[in-house]
């Protein structure tokens, strides 16, 4: 189960409110609130937060006026904004004061964690020469296939191909910022967002790019159109007619979905919603039940975040499922599905860190979570790896010992007290004891990407990691300002454990 963090705070009294008006708040909240996706409590975000950022944007599904009309006018256009306020303005008023009124006053409880070394002993640091490419990559996927880095960037739109050891690479043009890859015998499937930063337009698309007799790439045939800001993508055959089926997981911002294309390549493709909601991050699919049928696993942010399960009942018919939820503070980011105690049953690693919907914020609640299958897919969270800011983790067997390490990437460190946490390896010392290690120069870039491979092909697995240098509120000056000198896209973390 999700341990939530609860503390003590004064006007509250074992859990009970003495104040009449916040216990009525919090009738409300419970009534309204949760009605949505998990109920959030006070003291997970601070009090100048929920008052300027998160209650004004709920007050606005409840039919409230709290925001500027801009906004407003665009919850009515998508029908979003209720015909009328689902509660009068003195319930709200009480509302809000509850969750104002027992928020932390400016910091949040912090995590107690293990300093990380600077010594990362078991990789070297390598920057591959990737001239005329911008610190806004979006996109990494390595081809084993083809042995091959495939690169998606934003500023120009482009996908490269490239060559590690050779420094070669190919470009690509693109309609949008690449952000998700499948490769084949006969190509690569790539999907672009349209525009990175959240938006509400259907500019997204998947393409085709099929190799030529030389070995490159060519131009790309874009097959579906009008996807509202797609971020995942993975091919299976759902349906079981022995063609593949499109998985596409569209975040949107405040539409979005997760949805199934069979015959996705031909004019009689057909969408199959799963979800119709917004915050879809990535879907697995795994046979979760052992019945022989592909099932998917998706996790959604964006409100209501959580993991569901939409178990294949044959004939591409889903029934829909939590698997686990958390609250809409939480900022899902990444999952994994893997089998981490060795007993056939799918476990889960799952990541949260999101923190660019307001001012970032330190959160103890932030990190990685392994979470066990207790058998019908009841999960156990087993631990917690507590990472400011975390967007992505990667599961290995990197010193090939027997046991699990995790790659694990920031995009919101605590630039403060921890800056080098960009980038964290924990390394599994057996008994799920992990010590924490980064490299020295973590701050190369800001690190929103990340991929594993052998890379260089000496038989044991590497890291890249890919820098956008989007929302740099909190970033200090000196970092800023080595990012304006030298540009660090993508650089490489080389496995030393075959050489």
């Amino acid at each position: 189960m999700l341990l939530i963090l609860l503390f003590t705070f004064t006007g509250c009294e074992n859990d009970g409110l003495k104040n009449k008006s916040h216990r009525v708040g919090k009738a409300l909240a419970e009534k309204h609130c949760q009605s949505c996706h998990l109920l959030p409590h006070p003291e997970e975000l601070n009090r100048s937060t929920w008052k300027n950022d998160v209650l004004p944007k709920m007050g606005g599904r409840l039919g409230v006026m709290t925001t500027d009309y801009a906004e407003i006018e665009l919850l009515q256009k998508l029908d979003l904004f209720p015909q009328s306020a689902v509660l009068d303005r003195n319930e709200w008023n009480q509302l809000m004061d509850y969750y104002i009124d027992n928020a932390p006053l400016f910091e949040l409880p912090v995590e107690k964690f293990l300093p990380t070394s600077t010594s990362l002993n078991s990789f070297d640091v390598e920057i591959p020469d990737l001239e005329g490419m911008a610190p806004y990559t979006t996109l990494l996927h390595w081809d084993d296939r083809n042995n091959v880095l495939l690169i998606g960037s934003d500023v120009d739109r482009k996908l490269r191909v490239f060559v590690p050891g050779k420094n070669d690479y190919q470009t690509i043009s693109m309609p949008g910022a690449p952000s998700s890859l499948i490769s084949d015998e006969s190509g690569l499937w790539v999907l672009t967002m349209g525009k990175v930063m959240p938006h509400s337009e259907n500019y997204g698309q998947l393409g085709f790019l099929p190799f030529e007799t030389d070995g490159t790439l060519g131009l790309p045939d874009m097959v579906l159109k009008g996807l509202s800001r797609p971020v995942h993508a993975v091919a299976d055959d759902l349906d079981q007619d022995g063609a593949p089926d499109m998985l596409i997981s569209c975040f949107g911002n405040y539409r979005g979905r997760l949805s199934w294309y069979n015959n996705f390549s031909s004019e009689q493709g057909q969408e199959k919603i799963l979800r119709l909601q917004p915050g879809a991050i990535k879907a697995e699919i795994a046979d979760m039940n052992q019945d022989d049928l592909p099932d998917v696993v998706a996790l959604f942010g964006q409100g209501d975040e959580g993991l569901f399960l939409f178990q294949n009942m044959g004939n591409g018919s889903f029934n829909e499922s939590v698997l686990i939820r958390f609250p809409a503070t939480y900022g899902s980011t990444y999952f994994e599905i893997l089998d981490y105690n060795g007993d056939q049953l799918p476990d889960i690693l799952y990541v949260n860190g999101d923190n660019g919907d307001y001012y970032p914020l330190k959160k103890g609640y932030h990190g990685l979570r392994l979470f066990l299958n207790q058998g019908n897919n009841e999960f156990r969270e087993h631990f917690f790896l507590p990472l400011y800011g975390a967007i992505k983790a990667k599961a290995h067997d990197f010193d090939q010992d027997g046991d699990w390490d995790i790659a694990a990437i920031s995009y919101f460190p605590d630039y403060k007290n921890r800056s080098e946490e960009g980038f964290v390896y924990f390394e599994n010392n057996g008994k799920d004891e992990f010590s924490r290690a980064t490299f020295k120069n973590s701050t190369l870039g800001k690190w929103l990407t990340m991929d594993i491979g052998d890379i260089d092909l000496d038989g044991d697995t590497d890291i890249v990691l890919g820098s956008a240098a989007y929302m740099q509120v909190e970033v200090p000056a000196n970092i800023k300002q080595k990012w304006k000198e030298k540009a660090n896209p993508v650089l490489f973390l080389k496995n030393k454990l075959k050489r």
